[in-house]
């Protein structure tokens, strides 16, 4: 009813399943969260399109960004970072990290009321100017629903409105992210 294509529930560390509908395409996805402090890095990943739920576990010993990029992958999914401004990632140890697809520049639910850094864009800016470039996504990441809600999203072109269409897409940054401006390709 809000005029999406297509959506991915990412629910922390919940592996939502997705599913083909006639005329809405649901894909499936998790966000993944490691690290506590800024100081070791407070990490939040979310992987859509994964062919099955990577083998993660919340608390295991070992676990950390790079694992979960990899993890998301090994089921061929895409692995985004979320919120880097509110999560206080630096971008000398974001660079590090090795097959991020994307970044979130702006989710809603980071900004006011609910939170005060809505916007990561100095962290991309940053991590350009360290040589790594990575596609700006944009996303509600709805928690409250008291107007988080359908305010952000990323306007993809895609043959169809099919998981391999649009994960293909994505994958090859024919997209760009929208808070509602609609520009026909």
């Amino acid at each position: 009813s809000k005029g999406y294509d297509f959506l991915a529930l990412t629910d922390h560390w919940f592996h939502g399943e997705g599913r083909q509908e006639e005329k809405f395409l649901l894909l499936n996805g998790t966000e993944f969260d490691v690290g506590s402090t800024v100081q070791e890095g407070i990490y939040h990943i979310v992987g859509i399109g994964m062919e099955k739920a990577p083998a993660l576990t919340k608390r295991a010993p070992g676990l950390s960004a790079q694992k979960i990029i990899d993890e998301i992958h090994n089921v061929n999914g895409i692995a985004i970072l979320a919120h880097p401004a509110w999560s206080l990632d630096r971008a000398s140890e974001v660079a590090k990290l090795y097959g991020i697809d994307g970044c979130e520049i702006y989710n809603t639910t980071s900004g006011l009321p609910w939170n005060c850094r809505p916007y990561s864009g100095e962290v991309i800016d940053q991590l350009a100017a360290r040589d790594v470039f990575l596609p700006c996504m944009a996303a509600d990441a709805a928690h409250h629903y008291n107007g988080d809600e359908c305010k952000l999203y990323i306007l993809v072109r895609a043959a169809a409105c099919t998981p391999d269409a649009i994960l293909a897409a994505i994958e090859r940054g024919a997209f760009y992210a929208n808070p509602g401006p609609h520009f026909t390709f």
